[in-house]
C-alpha cells in the first residue's frame, strides 16, 4: 500500500494553496460565490483529477494493448445534487459523473473499447469514486 498525503491553507479569500510533494496549485471559487475565479474550483479538480488519471492510464497501457495512440482526450461532467439533510446540513455530492472520451488511433473499435474499459479499471480516483472509501478527520486545537 502507498501512502499519498497533500495540505491545504488559505492563500486568500476562498482561494486554497495545495501542495503535494514538490507541487503546488491552487483552487478557488468562482466569483458569484465568493472567491477570485483564479483558479478551478475543488469539484473541478475532482473531475479534473479523473480524467487526467484515465488520460495517463491510457498512454501507459496503450503499447502494452497494441493501441497506436495518437490522442485521446476525456471530457468530464458531474452532476450535483443534494442528499437528504443531516443535523440541518445539506451535504452535496456527484449524482452521477459522465465521461466521454475521443480516442485518435487506427485500430478496431472492439480493441479501442476493451482498452478503455481496462484503463478505467486501472484508475484509483475512479475506483475511490464509485466505492465507499473510509474518510475521517483528526482535529487539533492550537
Amino acid at each position: 500500500m502507498s501512502i499519498f498525503k497533500a495540505r491545504v491553507r488559505k492563500e486568500e479569500k476562498f482561494r486554497m494553496k495545495c501542495e503535494s510533494g514538490n507541487h503546488t496549485m491552487l483552487l478557488d471559487e468562482p466569483i458569484k460565490a465568493g472567491g477570485t475565479d483564479l483558479a478551478m474550483n475543488p469539484v473541478e479538480a475532482l473531475l479534473s483529477s479523473l480524467g487526467a488519471c484515465k488520460c495517463i492510464n491510457a498512454w501507459i497501457f496503450a503499447e502494452q494493448f497494441g493501441i497506436n495512440l495518437k490522442d485521446i482526450i476525456f471530457e468530464m461532467e458531474g452532476d450535483i445534487g443534494a442528499l437528504e439533510k443531516v443535523d440541518n446540513c445539506l451535504p452535496l455530492i456527484f449524482k452521477s459523473i459522465h465521461t466521454k472520451v475521443t480516442v485518435l488511433a487506427d485500430n478496431t473499435e472492439e480493441e479501442i473499447k476493451k482498452f478503455i474499459e481496462y484503463i478505467e479499471l486501472r484508475c484509483p480516483v475512479r475506483n475511490t469514486i464509485i466505492n465507499q472509501v473510509s474518510c475521517t478527520s483528526e482535529i487539533i486545537i492550537q
